[in-house]
Formats: C-alpha cells, structure tokens, sequence
C-alpha cells in the first residue's frame, strides 16, 4: 500500500505512538514537505514528549501553511524551545517570528521572556508591539509597562515621552501619561502645554487616598503647579482656588505661600495676605536666608500698614531693610507708611535709594514724580519739584503726570507757552483717564487766558468741565487754576 496510507493504518490499528512515528517517518524520508505527515507526526511527537523532533516538525509544517495557522505552529515551537529545551535565544527568534506575523500570544510571550531576560529596550519595543496588535484595556496596559520601563529602568525619558505620548493617544485621561506629559511640560517651562494635561488630572487628585502623609505631599506639589499654569493664562481666581488647595494639604508649602501672597495682595485680601506672609516668617526666619527673610518682612510691613497696623508695619519694613538695603519693594512700602505719617524728609531719601537701587524705569519715574509732589504741595519748593518732574520725563517723554504738573508749574510762573507746550504734549497721549484730560484741558484754559485768548479759554474751559465736574463751577482763569491747583494736590498720581 502506499506509505501515507500504510502510516495511518499502522496508527489507527496498532495505537503505538511511536510505531507511528516510524511509519510518518518512512513517508517523510520519500516526501520531506508531505503535509499529512508533517501534521500527524507534530501532534504525536507532542503527546508523546519528543520535543525536538516536535520543535522539527512543527518548524517544517509552519513554512508551508499559510496565515494564523503557521504563526500559531511557530508559536508552539518557540515555547517548546524555551521551556522544554532551554533553547532561549532559539525560541526567542521562533516567537519573535510569529509575532511579527500576527500572533498575539506570541507577543505576549516575547514581551513576557524580554522582560524576565532583563532585555529592557527589547522588551519595549515588545510591548509597543503588543499594544499595537490589541485594542482596549489591554493596549493602554502595554503601552504603560513600556513606558514605566523606558522611564524608571532605561532612565530614558526620550523614550518614554513617546511612548507616553502613543499612550494619551488611546486613554487621554491616563493618569502616568498626564504626570509624565506634565512634568515634561513644567521642566521645559511650557505652562502653556502643561495647562490641560494639570486639568485632566484634577479628577485622579479628587480620589486619591489623602489620609496618607506622602499622597498629601504629592497632590499639594500638584495644586501647586496648576496654580501656577492657571496663573500663567491669567485665570487669577482660579489660580488662588488651586494655591488655597494646595495649602490646605500642606500649610508649609513656602512655594505656593509665596504664590499665593501676592494675588491677596493684588486683590487687597489683606487678612488673607497677613496669614500668608506670617506663616512665611515663621517658616523663613531661622533659615539664614537674608535676602528671602527681608521679602517677607517687606510684604508683611506692607500688608500689616493697609490693615492699619502702622506702627508694627514700620518695625517690619525697618528690619527687612536692615536684612536687605536695596530691596525696592521694601523701600517703596516704607515710603507709603512715611507718606502717612508726613515724615517728608524721611520720605525724600527713601525714594532716592529708590531710585539708586531700581532697575525698572516706571519705578524710576514714580518716585520722581512722588518726589516733585512732595517738594511742591508739602514742601513749598517749587523749583525742585520742577527739577524732580523734569528728571521723570528724561525716563520717559510722554509721562502725563509729570507733564500736567509741569504745566500747572509754568502757569504760577506765568510762562504761559511752557504750560501750553506741556499741556499739548499731554493731550497727545493715548489712554487718558478723565482726570488727567480734564487737568490738562483746565491748564491749556488758563494758558490761553493768559495770553488774551478769550475764545481758547471759553472753549477749553467748557471742555475741561465736560470732562471732569472739579473744573464745572470755574468762571474764570483765576478759579479755574485754582481748582486744578486743588486737584493735584490730592495726590502724586491722577486716576480716573
């Protein structure tokens, strides 16, 4: 009879596996890639444990059937190989092989061999692999193990940035992924990038266990930051919500404490801010920090003077300008708490260290112009005070306090061209306030006055008190100057 036939006699009748075998064999030995043979003596080579000749077989079938079917037979080899024979190197390829053709646990067997092997950049690409053959669940948990590999074993976050970025991909909402994008984001100083990764993970911050010390630490540091993206974006109100949070894990959290001062202070929560920056001094004064220690006391002197604490308010800012003599912020708190005490001589020379120590120009200006008010309205010394507003406008031209001034300074000298020239070189500045437009609309009246120009100083006049009611009672020259003499004087700066 013909070999096949006889073989499958001889197994169906005798039941001997391995006098089978022999019979496959002998068909093998006339036809080497006869299929029929090669099936029968894979399943029997298996049964009866003769794992080489099965790995044999099972290789040979595989060349010559297509598809799942040869993948799944490469498959059964390459496990044999790896835990029968210890042929780990061979079994890898054979797995590896079907894989790449589709196989999924065979993909979970390279990524799972990888990994026992310690071959860690092999084992993410495995896994990498393996997300890319799954779908669902079991796709996002590939792609974090080979993330989790890439960052905390590899050490390269290049690596990971990709992966973790394949990752959002599928589950926008992974917590790891949105860390890892975060901290990226924050280290490159990108608040811009990092403002929606922070808001995705808010809800992972809201169910974690915040009973325990560490997790408390770790979701402060959190809050935290989003404060600082939120703030970044000009969400001030949110921005505060998330610092207050933050605060509420961890009271002495100097980051955000020093964050949050200042958004009490710019939205004068001066009872919020009091809290804020004594809670700093506390934490910053055995710290030997002079520089820091002296922020603080400034903007606790500074706070402490709008809650009315005037005289513990000049304490604190004495001492932080003790720590730090050049501290502008410092120096103009002191000079706010000296105005109110019409200290003027005290007064002019902080606004000179001011103006020594400052490396910002409007600051430069400010007291200029603070100062020229001093020496005019409480000083009587007209001359210096021009000198002082002239010295502003050398920083910067088109100052509209200092040109208004200078203006109402030229009328008392009856140097009526000088008032009108400053006078129309403040009207030529964008963004007036109705104060500052009416005052100067009042000068260019009583300039013109001045000069015989009953129709300049009726039309101007009228503009004036369209402007701003100060000048509305005025009826002539003498009682227009009169008024806008009594609106520089409430003050350094016009607003409004």
């Amino acid at each position: 009879c013909a070999l096949p036939i006889c073989a499958r006699l001889t197994e169906a009748h005798l039941g001997d596996a391995r006098v089978a075998i022999e019979a496959w064999d002998g068909v093998l030995e006339l036809d080497p890639g006869h299929t029929g043979a090669l099936e029968r003596l894979v399943a029997l080579t298996e049964s009866v444990g003769e794992w080489v000749a099965f790995v044999d077989h099972a290789r040979a079938l595989s060349g010559g059937v297509a598809g799942a079917e040869g993948a799944m037979l490469l498959r059964r080899a390459g496990l044999v190989l790896v835990e029968r024979l210890r042929r780990d190197d061979e079994g890898l390829r054979a797995l590896d092989t079907a894989a790449a053709q589709g196989d999924l646990p065979a993909a979970h067997a390279v990524e799972r061999l990888l990994t026992g092997k310690g071959q860690w950049e092999r084992a993410v690409a495995a896994a990498r692999r393996l997300a890319g053959m799954s779908a669902g669940s079991e796709a996002v948990e590939a792609l974090a193990r080979a993330a989790r590999i890439a960052h905390e074993t590899l050490k390269d976050k290049a690596l990971a940035g990709t992966v973790y970025a394949d990752l959002l991909g599928i589950a926008p909402d992974h917590p790891d992924a949105l860390r890892f994008s975060t901290d990226v984001a924050i280290e490159a100083g990108d608040q811009v990038r990092a403002l929606p990764l922070l808001e995705s993970l808010e809800t992972h911050q809201k169910v974690r266990d915040l009973d325990d010390f560490d997790t408390q630490v770790e979701v402060a540091l959190y809050y935290h930051r989003f404060g600082n993206a939120l703030l970044a974006a000009g969400r001030t109100t949110d921005a505060v919500a998330r610092f207050e949070r933050s605060l509420a894990l961890n009271p002495a959290y100097v980051s955000t404490l020093e964050a949050i001062g200042p958004l009490y202070v710019a939205t004068a929560d001066w009872k919020g801010a009091e809290r804020v920056y004594q809670k700093l001094l506390q934490l910053t004064a055995g710290l030997g920090d002079n520089e820091q220690l002296g922020r603080v006391y400034g903007n606790l002197g500074r706070v402490e003077h709008k809650l009315g604490q005037t005289e513990k308010a000049r304490k604190r800012l004495a001492k932080a300008l003790e720590l730090n003599s050049s501290d502008v912020n410092a120096l103009r708190a002191y000079a706010e708490v000296l105005w109110d005490a019409q200290d003027w001589n005290n007064l002019l020379n902080v606004y000179n260290n001011v103006i020594y120590c400052t490396a910002d120009r409007d600051e430069v200006v400010d007291a200029y112009i603070r100062k020229g008010h001093v020496l005019d309205i409480a000083m009587g010394f007209e001359p210096r005070a021009a000198q002082h507003y002239e010295k502003g406008l050398a920083f910067d031209p088109a100052q509209p306090d200092a040109l208004v001034r200078l203006g109402e300074l030229a009328l008392r000298r009856q140097d009526w061209a000088a008032a009108a020239e400053f006078t129309t070189r403040g009207l030529a500045v964008e963004g007036l306030g109705q104060r500052l437009r009416g005052a100067f609309l009042a000068v260019q009246a009583v300039a013109a006055s001045g000069v015989q120009d009953a129709s300049g100083f009726e039309a101007f006049g009228k503009q004036a008190a369209a402007t701003d009611a100060a000048y509305a009672g005025a009826i002539d020259a003498e009682a227009l100057h009169a008024a806008v003499r009594e609106v520089l004087k409430a003050g350094p700066r016009l607003v409004g």
